[in-house]
């Protein structure tokens, strides 16, 4: 198995020398990453309480050299996704979006619809990933709250995180979920979802 340090010089090096185009990387690769941090983290704990100072220096060094490389390869990532966004705002094109992991593309939404509205300027940027769950929140009432979640099925237009009334969910394109009633309707409103089927009242 690679070392961590050297697997993510090694994709900040293949980021680099393709320029414009990404690089495919596991949907995992920075949560497993974090994962390795907290180990090593729990280790250096564990070292400076047997007072094991080469063994400290060891793990401190690695530490650093993976945050540190962690931070570059996102740089070098965002930097391609936030061009490619600006690039398909100006153009009215979508890139193709595999080489990303999920919290590139609603990086890349972000984006693209923040200069889709600095080209336009009129109305106001439509709020997606987390921050949709304040607007969703706004257009429950408490009727709809009191009620049995009534579930009904759409399609995903848009990766995004969202919060419904039972339970937090991450949605990619062209997922088919069955979601409430409420947040179906808003979602639909904002054109980031399509509704299958509505529910017989």
């Amino acid at each position: 198995m690679p070392d961590l340090v050297d697997e993510i010089n090694s994709l900040i090096r293949s980021e680099k020398v393709s320029r414009s185009k990404l690089r495919d990387i596991p949907d995992s690769f920075f949560k497993n990453a974090n994962s390795e941090l907290k180990r090593l983290k729990e280790e250096l704990k564990n070292a400076v309480e047997k007072n094991q100072i080469d063994y400290m220096t060891q793990i401190r060094f690695k530490i650093k050299a993976i945050e540190n490389g962690i931070k570059e390869l996102k740089w070098v990532r965002g930097k391609k996704i936030a061009f490619q966004a600006i690039e398909d705002s100006v153009s009215g094109t979508r890139a193709e979006m595999n080489s990303l992991i999920a919290e590139e593309r609603i990086l890349y939404e972000e984006f693209k619809r923040s200069f889709d509205f600095y080209l336009s300027g009129d109305g106001s940027p439509i709020p997606i990933g987390t921050k949709i769950e304040n607007e969703i929140k706004k257009e429950e009432n408490l009727e709809h709250k009191k009620e049995i979640i009534k579930k009904i099925p759409v399609r995903i237009l848009y990766p995004m995180e969202v919060a419904d009334l039972d339970r937090d969910y991450v949605f990619y394109k062209e997922d088919i979920v069955t979601i409430s009633e409420a947040l179906a309707i808003a979602l639909s409103k904002k054109g980031m979802c399509e509704i299958i089927q509505k529910s017989n009242q």
